[in-house]
């Protein structure tokens, strides 16, 4: 009832047959450590002919003020806004956007496709910083 095909996907609740792994290889630990490399995975497996589901049924338990990412945009500071564009475990990780953008982008979108991850990774967080502090004005 619940299954549609998509084309990449998380690594929550993803079941992978060994058979992939033989043909495809492993997630990309060297590149891709912490982040994107479940949907660069599925990307490539996409692109090798398996077909992926997603089941809408399915239920998952998933604990998201637990990331790394989390704990930087918990207290927003100079510090964890490095922390968030620079650090293994910030979601706006530059080095892993780009590495897997040019990895997984079709050649003739990825100049734009860069331009605008980029910028709203560099400026999300600066964006949500200045939100909050409105936020906290208005709750005088």
């Amino acid at each position: 009832n619940g299954l549609h095909r998509v084309t990449h996907f998380p690594g929550r609740g993803l079941v992978i047959p060994s058979q992939v792994f033989g043909k495809i290889g492993f997630f990309d630990e060297k590149y891709l450590p912490h982040y994107a490399a479940d949907y660069d995975f599925t990307h490539r497996a996409f692109r090798a002919g398996y077909e992926i589901y997603c089941n809408y049924d399915a239920k998952l338990l998933i604990y998201p003020s637990e990331s790394g990412d989390a704990q930087y945009r918990i207290k927003k500071t100079l510090k964890n806004y490095f922390f968030h564009l620079f650090r293994i475990k910030g979601g706006g990780n530059l080095k892993t956007f780009i590495v897997y953008a040019i990895k997984n982008c079709p050649p003739i979108l990825l100049p734009g496709y860069l331009m605008i991850g980029i910028t709203r990774k560099a400026f999300g967080y600066v964006l949500h910083w200045i939100i909050d502090i409105y936020r906290q004005n208005l709750s005088f």
